[in-house]
């Protein structure tokens, strides 16, 4: 048998030969080695069919690149080609990162289909042997078609090879011929060309690993890459593949470099052969400036197909497509990144269950009851005919042709716009709930409304010339009326709905908050919500109006999310200290301190099905695992405070799990440790399921012990976007954020509503209907747009044409799962930074990272 790889090579060194992966799959010899990874040949046990397994290997010592940024590079590239489901590209099963007694942080692992051939690279090599020249166009279309084929579907999702050569081309003979299949994703990546020039600037450099002889002239110069640079390689392969011999043979990298910039390239006519209306194509592929070339293998194959007359092929719009007339396309990608579609699950347990589903069927009947009817009539103020004829100094009002002149101000609310959005007919006016006032009102309200306001005055301020004409001066303005929802959300909510008649909401201060208004009221009047504070699963779980477009939205995180990570850190990173330290031969005890309502129920149901520890489900855990409830709004002074303490003290938990407010920090836990039992050896550690309020940063100070015992949670905040974000913010406002203290969910929000909006029509009204579907058009696949000013004049011309973006915001990407209304963010575990004085500082990134795609945690903890 002749292996996928060639002859076997090294054992085993990562300590899985012979051991099951997940009890489903045998690794036996390796059989190939690269530069980032082994490949070994396995076996399923479940299906009795053999398998290829890639292993990433560790890095030199000096290596300058992140272990778990490696791995992630290694698991995006199964991703990558678990999503290419093209017969010519090798199949994925399953990927992951198993701990083994040689590597505890994990090996990483691409389980694949199991190949049995050569590559493209021997059966060359073994033509020149005999004395042959290469094959006939006619031959070399119909082998290597369809490996153009499944470029040109990779390129129209975004996705980019980098190292197309032969010897990534395997040749699998089979009863109807020979078939190729595209190997080895391991450093291709996920762009969208944008309108720019090649960039001069390399970001890729730690994974420059193409191989030389068919690297395009930006890759020798380290300028950017993108579907433009396959073509160029694909143009080599289908040269050499016609006469034989690579057609750039050289000795050394100058010559290669050399080659590559020369302004004729070699192609089968200047080597002696005779390619017929191939050539122009083929030199068309290969020159030296992308813009030159064409743009994605896409056009690429439409002009072979032209030739061999084969029918056009029915494709969606390719990245690197061009406009009409254009000499060529634009190559300067642009990241973006893509998640699967995902459907959050909540396992409650029975009672729960029960009393959730009663609640929210109850709560849906009354929506229904109430349908559509208008809420208690109110006065009718004079008839008007434009908001410019109902503002007044200081009274800011809208005209609303049903109901007249609307003031914008109201007891709990403010309005935010400058002259141009108050006085123009087409201003979409948007809501926002907040704290405003109260003890949260500082301790977040104040950065979330905030945030929102800066959304709003990026965009007044980047289109404020759109009153001019020209392709910008349809562009409607933005409004937000900032409501506090901290006194009587639901008059707050009515001011917005019922008399403003804002299409959208941006908020709110509680889950609970959230649910009910949507029930009752946005629900029926078709107001679209998007939670951005509000990580309870039940927020995405309310029922939706049959026949209308999902009307619940959420850009934070869902809890049950947080749950899994948190789980996977307990299990990787404390249990074992903590079961080494305490010398607890019967194992550790966790304690799950959460408030008592439906939000604390749904974390509890999602712990209760992810955590695991000495060995066993929580279920399995019995006495050694105990849950303690607290009310959500009790004062510090509050006495079952003090019960909870006697009852934390008597369990001497090793682990604390807590959700709640910042009281708890200071009536709990500083109690808590002032009267931990000297005879206990170990002290608890604490596990937030949230970021760190001030409160236990004060509380944890100058105590070096402490501060290596509380963790948190949050989005990965080291993006770009993020970081712009916070730049931005702490320019215009004095109360100032960090990277991971930031209001970015909230900012997310109002650019997915404006952007949604930029979709629907301008001869259209914006309803919340209308920008629940326009959703849809900032998902993948499209042009990737990251929130902030630099990318509205591009969101706003591709969104205007009826063309899609993908959106990635601060809290990461926002590649919403649109039946289920959220997105999948990858989750940051969190420990206490320091500053130059010795005392807590902020929450910090740990470097470990749990991916919402693969469902791993990986990375290194490196805390202060």
């Amino acid at each position: 048998m002749v292996s996928v790889m060639g002859k076997v090579v090294a054992a085993d060194r990562f300590g899985l030969v012979g051991k099951l992966l997940e009890n489903k799959y045998r690794v036996d010899a390796a059989v190939a080695e690269g530069g980032f990874g082994i490949v070994y040949a396995g076996f399923h046990l479940l299906l009795a069919k053999p398998l290829a397994i890639k292993i990433l290997k560790r890095p030199p010592a000096a290596d300058t690149v992140g272990w778990s940024e490696r791995v992630g590079r290694f698991l995006e590239e199964g991703r990558l080609m678990a999503r290419l489901r093209h017969p010519a590209v090798v199949g994925v099963i399953d990927a992951g990162l198993t701990a083994t007694d040689r590597d505890p942080e994990g090996v990483a692992w691409i389980v694949m289909e199991w190949l049995e051939g050569e590559t493209l690279a021997d059966d060359l090599a073994r033509r020149r042997e005999r004395g042959e020249h290469g094959r006939s166009r006619a031959e070399v279309f119909a082998l290597l078609r369809p490996a153009i084929e499944a470029m040109a579907e990779a390129h129209e999702a975004g996705i980019v090879h980098r190292d197309l050569k032969p010897s990534n081309l395997m040749l699998v003979p089979g009863k109807h011929g020979t078939s190729v299949r595209i190997l080895d994703f391991g450093i291709a990546k996920v762009v969208q060309v944008d309108a720019a020039a090649p960039s001069t600037t390399q970001t890729d450099a730690p994974y420059r690993a193409f191989s030389l002889a068919y690297a395009a002239p930006e890759q020798l110069s380290g300028a950017r890459t993108g579907p433009w640079t396959d073509v160029h390689a694909l143009g080599v392969v289908l040269t050499e593949a016609l006469c034989g011999d690579h057609a750039d043979a050289q000795d050394d990298v100058d010559a290669h470099y050399r080659a590559a910039f020369a302004p004729n390239r070699p192609t089968p006519a200047s080597l002696g052969v005779e390619v017929g209306a191939w050539e122009p194509i083929l030199l068309r592929a290969q020159a030296v400036d992308p813009r030159d070339r064409y743009a994605s293998a896409g056009e690429l194959l439409a002009a072979l197909d032209e030739v061999e007359q084969v029918p056009p092929r029915r494709r969606a719009a390719a990245p690197g497509d061009r406009r009409p007339g254009a000499r060529s396309p634009a190559p300067g990608p642009t990241r973006v990144m893509r998640s699967p579609a995902r459907t959050p699950r909540i396992w409650f347990r029975v009672g729960l269950a029960t009393a959730a589903v009663a609640l929210l069927v109850v709560a849906w009947q009354l929506v229904a009851a109430r349908g559509d009817h208008p809420a208690d009539a109110t006065p009718i103020p004079p008839r008007c005919t434009s908001n410019a004829a109902c503002s007044r100094p200081g009274a800011p009002a809208i005209c609303r042709p049903e109901a007249g002149c609307v003031a914008l101000r109201s007891a709990d609310c403010e309005p935010l716009a400058d002259v141009r959005a108050l006085n123009s007919d087409a201003t979409i006016w948007i809501g926002a709930m907040f704290p405003r006032t109260g003890p949260d009102a500082t301790t977040f309200g104040v950065y979330e409304a905030n945030a929102v306001e800066l959304a709003r005055r990026d965009f007044s301020q980047i289109m404020s010339g759109s009153s001019t004409p020209g392709a910008l001066a349809r562009a409607r303005p933005f409004g937000v009326v900032l409501c506090d929802d901290a006194v009587d959300p639901h008059r707050a909510a009515t001011h917005l709905v019922e008399h403003v008649g804002v299409p959208a909401v941006i908020g709110f201060y509680s889950s609970v908050e959230a649910i009910d208004l949507a029930t009752s009221l946005f629900l029926p009047k078709r107001v679209l919500a998007i939670a951005s504070l509000n990580t309870n699963p039940l927020v995405t779980s309310v029922p939706q109006p049959a026949g209308v477009p999902r009307l619940v939205w959420r850009t934070t995180y869902n809890s049950a999310d947080a749950a899994a990570a948190l789980s996977a850190f307990v299990a990787r990173e404390l249990e074992r200290p903590l079961r080494d330290a305490s010398g607890d031969r019967g194992g550790i005890r966790v304690a799950l301190l959460r408030p008592r309502n439906a939000a604390g129920a749904a974390l509890s149901d999602a712990f209760f099905k992810t955590l695991r520890f000495n060995g066993k489900s929580v279920l399995d855990n019995g006495s050694a695992y105990r849950e303690l409830t607290f009310e959500a709004e009790a004062p510090k002074s509050s006495p079952e405070y003090v019960e909870l303490r006697r009852e934390l003290l008597a369990f001497t938990p090793h682990i604390v799990l807590y959700a709640g407010n910042a009281a708890i920090i200071e009536a709990l836990f500083a109690p808590l440790e002032d009267q931990w039992p000297r005879a206990v050896a170990h002290r608890p550690r604490y596990v937030s399921i949230a970021q760190f309020p001030r409160e236990l940063l004060d509380f944890v100070g100058a105590s070096r012990a402490r501060r290596g015992r509380f963790f948190g949670i949050t989005p990965v905040a080291s993006t770009p976007a993020n970081a712009r974000l916070v730049t931005h913010y702490n320019e215009v406002f004095p109360t100032k954020i960090t990277r991971t203290f930031s209001p970015n969910a909230s900012y997310d929000a109002f650019y997915l509503l404006a952007y949604a909006s930029y979709a629907i029509p301008p001869d259209e009204a914006v309803t919340g209907e209308r920008l629940a579907r326009a959703i849809g058009k900032l998902v993948p696949p499209g042009r990737p747009i990251e929130v902030g000013i630099a990318g509205i004049f591009d969101a706003y011309a591709a969104l205007s044409k009826n063309e899609s973006i993908d959106l990635t915001g601060a809290t990461g990407n926002l590649d919403f799962d649109l039946a289920a209304g959220e997105a999948a963010f990858d989750q940051a575990i969190l420990c206490v930074g320091v500053d130059d004085h010795g005392k807590a500082s902020e929450g910090i990134e740990s470097g470990l990272v749990y991916s919402a795609t693969w469902k791993q945690l990986a990375g290194a903890m490196r805390c202060p």
